[in-house]
């Protein structure tokens, strides 16, 4: 059993959710991105908490992931976001995954596959409006080319959408974004492709840019409690709490040069306690002597290099400390609260990073009628 536990509160989940269809209303289709295991929290039971609330679709990276999701009875639809190997659509095909496409050849290659299948894929086409990832440019032979793809015998297309990049940058390319991408999808009905899901909205967008919802809103990064610092962002809860357990104590005296590296000298007697939990456990090594835990309702600083499964942090302001007391990386309850975008700034990165390093740690779940 590990000292080191991501304790994840599935109420905060659901409440998160909830604003979002607060926010966009019962006209439109949910979208939760449950990829990369569901940033971290794990992809199955976060997808059986979203069919719960009541969303509409999922979103994935891979065809893997949503082949998890198929084999553990999930029956929403699901939308493979990402490009997908020729080798793997068959089986995208199989489990009933919508296909992104974003470009003719592939599309010409699903309806054969589906033909011999005799199934209908269903697809979904991706339009380049900035971000400069996939997508068809918006222009007019994509229109003639999606115009194609949409009569043809073996593919349904139920929808179209793009990925906004700069929401939290830059209002005027967002709105661009926004404008390029109606014009796109208008002129394309206009010319008699029917496009029953257009979806742009991110997590940003849903909190700051209503002129983004079209049919269908992604929530990723909002779900687990993180939003763009404006609106209803104030109203989510984080669903993410890190701890970990105190292994040892000792008195360090002056002049002891603690971790690897002796990077951090002591200036006088202190005393350090051993966490067991370090880079490989996803506690960047970049938060070295940067970032505080918790230890008895109290901050305390982390002291020396961190270490792939150890390190350390200086509790000589908590007396009372000792062998065995709980100590929280991230989250936490009451006043005194570590969240995870002032450790992501520490570590310089961003929260998403720090949610989908959480590989080797054990992972717990509250429910609301937990004790």
């Amino acid at each position: 059993m590990s000292y080191n536990r991501a304790e994840y509160d599935t109420e905060a989940l659901r409440h998160n959710v909830r604003i979002v269809r607060e926010l966009v209303g019962d006209e439109r289709r949910i979208c939760p991105a449950v990829k990369a295991n569901g940033y971290g929290m794990g992809a199955v039971i976060m997808a059986r908490i979203m069919e719960e609330e009541g969303v509409d679709y999922l979103a994935v990276a891979v065809v893997e992931e949503g082949i998890e999701l198929r084999k553990k009875g999930i029956d929403l639809p699901i939308l493979v976001l990402g490009a997908i190997p020729e080798k793997d659509l068959i089986k995208a095909i199989q489990y009933d995954l919508t296909v992104t496409v974003f470009c003719f050849s592939t599309a010409c290659l699903i309806d054969y596959l589906a033909g011999q299948m005799k199934k209908k894929a269903i697809v979904h086409i991706a339009v380049d409006t900035g971000m400069h990832r996939i997508g068809f440019l918006p222009e007019e032979r994509s229109k003639g080319e999606i115009k194609v793809i949409s009569e043809m015998p073996h593919i349904e297309l139920e929808g179209i959408f793009s990925h906004l990049s700069q929401t939290d940058k830059s209002r005027e390319f967002t709105m661009a974004q926004i404008d390029l991408f109606r014009s796109f999808t208008d002129d394309l009905i206009a010319a008699g492709v029917d496009l029953p899901i257009r979806h742009l909205a991110n997590s940003n967008a849903i909190l700051d840019y209503p002129e983004a919802y079209f049919d269908m809103v992604r929530p990723g990064i909002l779900l687990h409690g993180f939003g763009s610092g404006s609106g209803r962002s104030n109203e989510l809860k984080e669903v993410l709490t890190l701890k970990s357990a105190i292994v040892r104590i000792h008195d360090a005296p002056k002049g002891s040069e603690i971790s690897y590296m002796g990077n951090y000298v002591t200036s006088e007697t202190r005393q350090i306690a051993t966490i067991p939990v370090g880079y490989a456990d996803g506690y960047f090594r970049s938060l070295s002597g940067k970032a505080d835990m918790i230890v008895r309702g109290r901050r305390v600083p982390q002291v020396g290099n961190i270490c792939m499964d150890q390190c350390m942090i200086d509790v000589s302001d908590v007396p009372e400390a000792a062998v065995g007391d709980e100590v929280i990386l991230y989250g936490g309850n009451g006043d005194v609260r570590i969240p995870l975008e002032e450790a992501a700034a520490k570590a310089g990165t961003i929260t998403y990073e720090l949610l989908t390093s959480l590989k080797r740690v054990p992972k717990y779940y509250y429910f609301e009628d937990d004790d």
